[in-house]
């Protein structure tokens, strides 16, 4: 039961396994480490004591009471001694709920590029030094940056690597400059919002939005299933069939919406004060409550530029009939001359 040479186990109090003793030298496990739960890769515990748990050699934060059982409500920390993720500089937390995903290695964008047979520099057109990757799907609950930084610290992340799968219950919303992102599998969020940074991920899923925000960074999908897409002067490349398409600077002609009609077609309370562009936190706000957001009767710019044909086509029958009608009518009889007969005509 994870004993490797170099000595016994004791069990504990409650008859969970525990290490020599508190503060003492540990037993050694599997992988070379201390401790009484030790990752494959052999990181270090605390040398037994409260019997704290390492997975892939982090600092941990899942210690275990006296008993050797997990504690939720006890204090984390870092034992002397503990090994970082792959050679990472700085503590790399597991949060509990995460054990079943892959643990992070650090590596450099070479390494992590060779990994992925050249898939990040065929895509990112930026210089990165360090990547956080993930190898395997990755499941997050709640804001992807703030999941991933309990995970592992993101200090001098340059990009963060899925090669798998990423399902995260809240929006993936990265407007910084750093960290950037790749996902090689399927994402599915609340939301995918890119700012300053450089976002590339293959088909997805998305609750709510895509959003691009100002001109420095890039966002690219291949398909995706989305209610709607919102452009601001962005470098977006997104294919979402079905979605509607919001030009919030005013310079997209083949939009849905634009600032010639978002006044007039979505609700005061998601609408800026000029009445051109959307107000996305409030816009995302009521999509969340479900709220609706278009007024009734809102049509599209290819809606109403369809309506504005079909009208003018109509009329234009209209007339048209008209005047057949007109051309196949007898033309009227001329009027029978009128003879004075007093003159004696």
């Amino acid at each position: 039961m994870f004993q490797g040479s170099g000595g016994g186990l004791e069990p504990g109090a409650d008859g969970a396994v525990e290490g020599a003793g508190a503060g003492g030298a540990g037993s050694l496990l599997k992988g070379g480490g201390r401790g009484p739960y030790v990752g494959a890769d052999g990181g270090r515990g605390d040398g037994g004591g409260d019997g704290q748990e390492v997975a892939q050699g982090c600092d941990v934060t899942r210690p275990l009471g006296a008993s050797g059982y997990h504690d939720p409500r006890a204090a984390t920390g870092a034992p002397d001694g503990q090994k970082d993720i792959e050679g990472l500089s700085y503590p790399c937390p597991i949060v509990a709920h995460m054990t079943t995903n892959p643990a992070p290695e650090r590596l450099s964008f070479k390494e992590a590029d060779t990994r992925l047979v050249q898939a990040l520099s065929a895509s990112f057109e930026g210089n990165y030094d360090n990547v956080l990757l993930f190898d395997g799907d990755l499941v997050l609950e709640g804001g992807f940056l703030n999941a991933v930084a309990g995970i592992c610290s993101l200090d001098d992340v340059n990009l963060v690597v899925i090669t798998g799968d990423l399902t995260v219950s809240g929006p993936i919303a990265l407007y910084g400059s750093l960290p950037g992102l790749y996902v090689r599998g399927t994402t599915r969020a609340e939301t995918l919002e890119g700012g300053d940074c450089e976002i590339y991920i293959q088909d997805g899923t998305f609750t709510h939005l895509v959003y691009g925000d100002y001109n420095n960074g890039i966002l690219e999908t291949c398909t995706v299933e989305t209610p709607w897409v919102i452009n601001y002067d962005h470098d977006l490349r997104v294919d979402a069939p079905g979605a509607r398409l919001v030009d919030n600077y005013g310079d997209d002609d083949d939009a849905d919406f634009g600032s010639e009609n978002i006044g007039e077609s979505f609700v005061a309370e998601v609408v800026d004060p000029e009445g051109e562009s959307i107000d996305v936190p409030e816009f995302l706000e009521r999509l969340r409550a479900g709220l609706p957001v278009l007024r009734p009767g809102a049509r599209t710019a290819n809606d109403a530029a369809s309506a504005d044909v079909a009208l003018a086509d109509q009329v234009l029958h209209l007339d048209l009939s008209e005047r057949a009608r007109s051309a196949r009518s007898p033309a009227p009889a001329p009027p029978a001359p009128v003879f004075d007969r007093r003159s004696g005509d």
